[in-house]
């Protein structure tokens, strides 16, 4: 019997009461519904949660099937489904970054001693732009440097897109004032 045709039989089995076809349903998709989970995810313990959610409202997913016929394809959407609800919830919990977060990992950065001379000569130079930046700007300059999308930049400082890319250009302006006056817009060979 394919697998279509097997978890048909279970999610029927299922809906009669008879439970004892959940761990064989379980062996027969579980690791199809695993690799969906840890797709979305991208973490072991996050997918194992989602696995645990599914499973334990198995019988509420059997009994609200229609028809049979097409059981694998049904459950397989119900747990994209559980998957993609989770998504949602954990993205808008998402913290926001704060100054604290930029201090302490601009700290675990490397230090002056471990980098060559032109490094520090430049390192000071983006430092003295930030001198000249104000609160607003310093934290869109430290975002961008760290690749961070302009979406997620406004979404933290709590501007619009517009807005933040009005910033970027004043940031971009006043980094090219100081590197220009500290002279790395001449040729070295």
């Amino acid at each position: 019997m394919d697998k279509r045709s097997q978890t048909n039989s279970y999610i029927k089995q299922i809906r009669r009461g008879e439970y004892s076809a959940v761990e064989s349903l379980y062996r027969l998709i579980g690791n199809d519904l695993y690799f969906r989970a840890f797709h979305y995810t991208k973490d072991s313990s996050a997918a194992d949660d989602l696995m645990q959610d599914f499973w334990l409202n198995i019988d509420v997913y059997c009994k609200k099937i229609a028809v049979v016929s097409h059981g694998y394809a049904y459950l397989m959407r119900c747990f994209e489904n559980l998957c993609i609800s989770r998504l949602r919830k954990v993205k808008t919990e998402r913290a926001h970054l704060t100054d604290l977060d930029i201090e302490q990992f601009e700290s675990l950065m490397a230090t002056d001693e471990e980098l060559d001379l032109r490094q520090r000569l430049l390192r000071h130079s983006f430092r003295r732009a930030e001198e000249k930046m104000t609160d607003l700007q310093k934290k869109v300059f430290v975002m961008l440097k760290y690749g961070y999308p302009i979406r997620r930049i406004a979404e933290d400082v709590g501007l619009s897109k517009s807005s933040v890319d009005r910033v970027k250009k004043e940031v971009f302006s006043i980094v090219r004032e100081v590197l220009i006056e500290d002279g790395w817009d001449k040729d070295d060979d």
